[in-house]
């Protein structure tokens, strides 16, 4: 199946558009070979970090089940949450030539399971499939509803 021709997303009870954003990309993941050999699926527990500044700077990530906070800490080592992402989150934009806060990290919020993308591949992945894209997009807008 053409990523074009996968549903597109619906407002779910739960959390909108978040539940069927994963399972288009679950979809893809198990019918486009070239689509899954670039993802790695990662397993975190509550409290784990998940992405590390750097990580974020250099990978893209894209979040299939649990939550992660997004923390900042400040110099004094002071944590603040800055945002909670829910399944369907794509983050790590760095991985598009657009470097985050080097004080900015992911933490598992509970038991999750990640998709990670090398910085190399991110960019034509996002292009090539264009849910990626609108992913980011996503995430971006949940994010300005939680500031």
């Amino acid at each position: 199946m053409h990523p074009s021709t996968y549903p597109s997303s619906n407002t779910s009870a739960i959390n909108p558009g978040q539940h069927n954003m994963t399972q288009t990309l679950s979809m893809l993941h198990d019918e486009d070979p070239q689509f899954s050999s670039m993802m790695q699926t990662l397993n975190f527990e509550r409290g784990q970090v998940v992405a590390t500044p750097d990580d974020l700077a250099q990978k893209m990530f894209v979040l299939m089940n649990g939550k992660i906070n997004m923390v900042c800490t400040n110099n004094e080592g002071r944590r603040l949450v800055i945002a909670t992402l829910e399944p369907g989150a794509v983050f790590g934009e760095g991985a598009l030539d657009n470097p985050g806060d080097p004080n900015v990290f992911a933490e598992a919020a509970e038991t999750i399971s990640v998709w990670q993308v090398p910085a190399g591949e991110a960019r034509n992945l996002t292009i090539q499939y264009p849910i990626l894209g609108w992913g980011l997009l996503q995430t971006y807008g949940a994010r300005l509803l939680q500031v």
